[in-house]
């Protein structure tokens, strides 16, 4: 009789076909999840440190500039644009149903069309 341990065999097996399927990644890729890592048998902790690695890389592509010593990121100053764009939208709006004439509502749908055409692509990240 074989007094293998089906569980620990099975683990084995898995990291195993994690490190093949790592083998036919592009050598790009090869730089991003650290195969070393595999070996170890921990998929989920390969992963996230890889994805914490790119997610930094992102960070640190960020168009910036300083200002008065301060370094600036330009996505933060377009998220704050678009926050006050937004709270400016929903107080035009509100004033805009107060029309009684009904004269602002044309031209308002026309700014607020474009205030959104502008502002979506933006919303994803």
């Amino acid at each position: 009789m074989s007094t293998q341990h089906p569980i620990r065999s099975s683990r084995i097996e898995r990291s195993d076909l994690w490190i093949k399927a790592a083998a036919t990644l592009s050598e790009e890729d090869k730089k991003v999840l650290d195969i070393e890592d595999l070996k170890g048998g921990n998929v989920v902790q390969a992963v996230l440190k890889a994805t914490r690695k790119q997610k930094q890389r992102c960070e640190d592509k960020q168009w910036s500039f300083s200002f008065k010593g301060k370094q600036i990121l330009v996505r933060d100053v377009l998220e704050n644009i678009i926050s006050w764009t937004e709270k400016f939208k929903q107080v035009v709006d509100f004033a805009v149903s107060m029309d009684a004439t009904g004269h602002a509502a044309l031209p308002w749908a026309c700014v607020k069309f474009c205030l959104e055409v502008c502002t979506r692509r933006f919303r994803p990240y």
